[in-house]
């Protein structure tokens, strides 16, 4: 059973849309579970869909999780980056955990500071749920 999401009101599309530079959006629960997986229509993937909704049931959660083992001495998680050679990937869990947004993106780092802003607001929003 999934709990109300604020973000229910929200598509994938509708985040797509706030920067060009958003490749892919997933949001998932700390059980693992997909509740969305998109990637921008037209735009060339480099992982398969498949093998990406793998990777969205547990992988944000545990990334974001070994790096909360240290907010004793590095105060709280707001969100982690991860840079690949082709992309980079934005994970941001809500504050309460139970969600997990996570944006793939263009390799820039103007790109990643525009979207590192967005990401702020919608954060807000599942720190609301």
């Amino acid at each position: 059973m999934l709990q109300a999401w604020v973000l229910t009101d929200i598509t994938p599309e509708q985040i797509l849309q706030l920067h060009k530079g958003i490749r892919r959006v997933a949001l998932s629960t700390e059980r693992g579970d997909v509740i969305f997986l998109q990637a921008r229509e037209g735009l060339r993937t480099f992982a398969p869909s498949d093998v990406a909704r793998a990777f969205m049931e547990i992988n944000p959660l545990l990334i974001v999780s070994a790096c909360q083992r240290q907010t004793e001495w590095w105060g709280s998680v707001e969100s982690v980056q991860v840079h690949f050679d082709k992309v980079d990937m934005l994970i941001v869990r809500s504050e309460d955990g139970k969600q997990i947004l996570t944006l793939t993106m263009n390799k820039d780092t103007a790109t990643m500071e525009e979207i590192a802003g967005i990401v702020r607001s919608i954060k807000s929003l599942l720190d609301q749920s």
